[in-house]
């Protein structure tokens, strides 16, 4: 759910400021109405992603480590042990480029946060929408 909302959000500011990610707190687009018809048809894709990614993986036939955007948010220092470690390099200092896009609060960053919340409540997506992290 996040995951899709952040590529609406990178579309946004895509558009306002050319760019996909963003660099700078002062272009971080204000909270939007999402449209339900987009957010479907992006999470369909969001999830053919992922297949496809997995599949692509898995045929490389090569040692893989399984990571998580959530595991990132919680312990950020955890894990990139995990991938120094997997990698079999010497752990350095890692600073990103890029801001968060979406709050991982959706209620922070979605005007229309209860309706789509309601479109989703019988479906395994609900728990998303009130799962805050940081």
């Amino acid at each position: 759910m996040k995951a899709a909302i952040s590529t609406i959000n990178a579309k946004r500011l895509h558009e306002a400021s050319g760019t996909w990610n963003l660099l700078k707190e002062s272009d971080r687009p204000p909270p939007t109405v999402i449209d339900p018809e987009e957010l479907d048809r992006l999470l369909r894709l969001r999830e053919q992603w992922d297949r496809d990614l997995e599949a692509y993986a898995a045929r490389l036939n090569l040692p893989k480590l399984a990571l998580t955007y959530e595991e990132l948010l919680l312990d950020e220092n955890a894990f990139l042990q995990r991938v120094f470690n997997f990698l079999e390099v010497r752990p350095g200092p890692v600073r990103p480029r890029t801001l968060k896009n979406t709050s991982d609060n959706l209620r922070e960053a979605v005007v229309n946060f209860d309706e789509l919340r309601a479109r989703y409540a019988h479906t395994r997506y609900a728990p998303m929408f009130d799962e805050v992290l940081i």
